[in-house]
This record gives C-alpha cells, structure tokens and sequence, in this order.
C-alpha cells in the first residue's frame, strides 16, 4: 500500500515536470518553421521580407535527435533569409548546411552552401576565398548543370578581379558548356556577358560586341541591359555614333520598363559618363544627380528593409515572452490542480485499503462456501456412480431379453420340427404360455431393439406383413430354413420374398 501511494506520487510530479518542460510544443514549432521555410525558399533564395520564427533554431533542434537531412536545409533556409541583413550569422548557417549535409552525403545542399558562401565573399572582394568555396560548390553541383554553370560564372568573375584571364576564359567556357547542357537561357546569358566584360578588359571591343549580340533577351528589362552593355562597348571602341545609338535606346526606355534598383544605378551611371565624354557636361550633372539620389534611395529602401526584417523579430520576440508568461500561469494552475489530484487519489487510496480488508473476509467466507461446494460435487459424483451402476443393469437386462429372444426362435424353429414334443411342449408353455408366438417375440424384440419394426414399417410401407417379419428377421442372423420355420413358410416361398424385398431395398436407395 505504502510503494502505491510513492508510485501515484511520482506519478504526479512527473506529470508537474512533463507539463512545465518545453518538450510538448518544440517539435511542432521546428516542424512548421520548417515546412514554412520549405515553401519560402525551396526553389532557392528570394527576396521575400518574411521572418521565419524559429528557424534559426530548427537546424540545431534537427541536430540534436540526429535528422541531419532536416538540419542541412534549416541551415541553408535560414541562411537565404539572414544573407541580406547578418553576414556572420549568414556565413555560420552556410557552414552548419554543408557540414550536415556532408554527414547525409546530400551534396546539392553542400553546393548550394557554397555557391552562397562564395557569392558573399565576392561581393566583400575576398576574391580568393570565394573561389575556393565556388570550387567546392562545382564539385558538388555534379549532375545539376544550370547551377553549376552558374557557379562557374561566378568564379570567372573571381578570377577576372585577380586578372586571371585565363582562368576566367576557361570557366567562362565551362560555363557556356553547362548552360548548353540544361537549356539554361539565364546561365547562358551571364556567361555571354560575362565574356563580354572579360573582351572589354582585354582591348578586344569587336569580340565583346560579338558576344553581346548572341544574347536573346527573354524581357524588356534584358534588353535594356543588352543595349545598356553594347553602348558602353561602342563607346569604348571609338564609335561614337553606335555608341549614341544604343544609349539613346536606353535613355528613351529607362522610365518605361520596371527594373531593379541597382540596375538603374547603373545605367544612369552609364549615360552620364558618356555624356560627359561628349562634353555635353549639363546632362552629364543631371545624371549624376539623379544617379546619387537613386543611390540614396537605394540606401533608404535597404534600412527601411533591415528594419523592417529586425522589427519583425522583436515583435516575434515580445510576442514569444508574452506567450511565455502565459503558460508560466497555466502552468502554476496546472501545477495546483496535479497537486490536489494527488492528494484525492491518497484518499481514495486509503478508502480502497479498507474496501480490500473487507474484501478480503468474504474471499475467507467463499472459501467456507467452496469448501461446501466440493462436498456436493462428491456426492454428485456418488450419484453418478449409481446411475452408471443402474445403466449397466439395464445393459444387462437388454442382453437377456437378446438371449430370450433367441430362444423363442429356437423354439419356434423345434415346434416346427415336431421332435420330442413334451418337453417341446414344457419350454412353450414356459416362453409362450397361451399368447401368440410372434406377438411375444415381437414384444421382447422390441424391448433388446427398441423401435426396430417400427423403423422398418416407416421405411418400408409398401412392404407386407410377411416381407416386413422377412426384414425383421435378416437382422439377427438366421439360416434359411430356420427363417422359414418361424416365418411358417417354405425355402423356396422363402427365396421368393427375400427377392421381393431386396428388389424394394434397391429401389429405395
């Protein structure tokens, strides 16, 4: 009783424990930062200014019960999402992908984890250590040929930073490669481009201007880059009027067509350096203004845009303390009402010791009543015994009827034969008496045979009174004359009705 009432105690309190521990609602808030960010950045990054709660905790959480699959992605999810606004943190869970999805061998997780720690490098111009992760990133995009090419492009650019020129052409080439390979117009694009930029460098404006050319904008805002990049090849090469062309292309269409921010940057950058070199130095003002006013605009959208991201964190934040204060109170309330459970089930538990006390007796009072109960199944069994004994004399009974009814046939078969006829006489008066022979015999046939006539009259009515005595009598295993004595027939009379009755039996079966 003492180890019951420790058990529902520990019981308790460990309900009290299981009831404050976080352990209940982790798993599903990991699960549905996850899911969240499978739909975000599944395809890859964006720029969505969605904060993911819990996600930068999901990698660690995925971790600790050994789904490194689910941890490499929360890893690069949750670098996408902190890429624009916390490098370091960005860098870590780069790192923290590629060393989860090393442990599953996912290689694409492992590129992809590069690719972007080598985009972030060079965009820092730590060209150096960007190629090194863009070459890990080409290892591992074995087998996924647009973002290897696009790896590829990246670390062309790399090695046109360091002046590798060679290098940069034999990437470039690769690239174009690859981007042929998956039918990627976007890789294809960058790596013509790219090209271009790399002739441009060299002194060999006709190539650039080649290149350019096998460029097929897919968009309006494509175009616009085409033009954009022929004019400053143009205007790099000496032909002016070409140049002039293209710009004024793009000047006209600057306004019209929806592009990003860092592209119009550039291009106003662009028309205000050629006008410039055509002394026409009022315009060339005018742009430049207006090319440091979208700087500051840019600058403006991109604090307004990391505020935005780090208020939608201390919302979550003080929303996520808030709910923390809460539980804590359904927890204290929680805590009580265990406490006073267990408190009633001790009483309740001292209430059932007395209730199995007095169990207990009447178990004691039904052992005095089974012990009855065997007395009576003795003598039921006595009874059983006499019964059988009863059976045994009515087996015995029947036998002698059997051996009496024998001796009738026997004696009728000696009448029949008229020999010594006194003491013939002497037995049928004994047997018979004054009754007829037939009824008597057919009287203890059917005490040793209960319901054997009346069997074979119901089988067989059509049968005669003589055929149905035939019948009878075939069942106790008489020759054939002593059968015809009996029956008071002769053999072949005999013979004829044995015939009769077997012709019947056939037809009956």
């Amino acid at each position: 009783m003492i180890n019951l009432i420790k058990a529902v105690v520990l019981s308790g309190l460990f309900a009290i424990l299981t009831s404050c521990g976080p352990y209940s609602s982790e798993a599903r808030r990991m699960d549905a930062a996850f899911k969240q960010a499978c739909l975000v950045y599944g395809e890859g990054e964006n720029d969505t200014l969605l904060f993911i709660p819990e996600l930068d905790k999901a990698s660690a959480y995925y971790a600790s019960k050994k789904q490194y699959d689910k941890a490499a992605l929360s890893a690069l999810y949750h670098g996408y999402a902190e890429m624009d606004y916390d490098k370091a943190e960005a860098m870590e869970a780069f790192s923290n992908a590629e060393w989860y999805g090393l442990l599953v061998n996912d290689s694409l997780t492992m590129a992809r984890a590069q690719y972007q720690m080598g985009r972030m490098l060079y965009k820092d111009r730590i060209e150096k250590e960007a190629s090194k992760a863009l070459h890990n990133a080409i290892i591992y995009f074995k087998g996924h040929d647009e973002e290897k090419a696009l790896a590829e492009n990246l670390m062309a650019c790399c090695q046109m930073l360091l002046q590798q020129f060679d290098s940069t052409a034999y990437y470039l080439n690769l690239s174009l490669e690859d981007a042929r390979r998956s039918q990627s117009s976007k890789a294809m694009q960058k790596a013509l481009n790219n090209y271009a930029i790399l002739h441009h460098l060299q002194g060999e404006y006709n190539k650039a201007i080649s290149c350019l050319r096998l460029i097929h904008p897919e968009n309006e805002q494509q175009r616009l880059l085409k033009h954009l990049n022929l004019g400053d090849a143009f205007a790099a090469s000496g032909e002016l009027d070409s140049a002039s062309y293209y710009y004024h292309i793009v000047e006209k269409k600057l306004y019209d067509i929806m592009v990003k921010d860092e592209t119009k940057i550039a291009i106003i950058g662009s028309l205000s350096s050629f006008a410039e070199s055509q002394g026409n130095y009022r315009k060339a003002l005018e742009y430049r203004k207006e090319h440091e006013r979208c700087n500051g605009d840019l600058r403006d959208k991109r604090e307004k845009k990391s505020t935005y991201y780090v208020q939608q964190k201390y919302d979550y934040e003080r929303l996520q303390r808030e709910m923390n204060d809460r539980v804590i109170q359904k927890k204290r309330i929680i805590v009580m009402l265990v406490l006073a459970l267990v408190v009633i089930l001790i009483i309740t538990l001292l209430l059932y010791h007395r209730y199995i006390q007095k169990q207990l007796r009447e178990v004691e009072l039904n052992n005095i009543l089974l012990q009855f109960m065997e007395q009576n199944t003795e003598l039921l069994n006595k009874d059983a015994e006499q019964e059988w004994e009863k059976l045994e004399m009515v087996q015995q009974l029947k036998a002698f009827q059997k051996e009496r009814v024998k001796a009738m046939q026997t004696l009728e078969v000696l009448l029949k034969d008229r020999k010594n006829s006194i003491a013939l006489n002497d037995l049928k008066n004994q047997l018979f008496g004054e009754r007829d022979h037939w009824t008597v015999m057919l009287e203890f046939i059917n005490k040793a045979y209960p319901g054997l006539y009346d069997g074979i009259k119901t089988k067989y009515p059509m049968l005669n009174e003589l055929e149905l005595k035939v019948v009878l009598l075939s069942n106790f295993k008489l020759s054939r004359a002593d059968e015809a004595a009996i029956l008071g027939v002769s053999t072949s009379v005999l013979d004829k009705v044995r015939g009769r009755v077997r012709r019947v039996k056939s037809l009956d079966f």
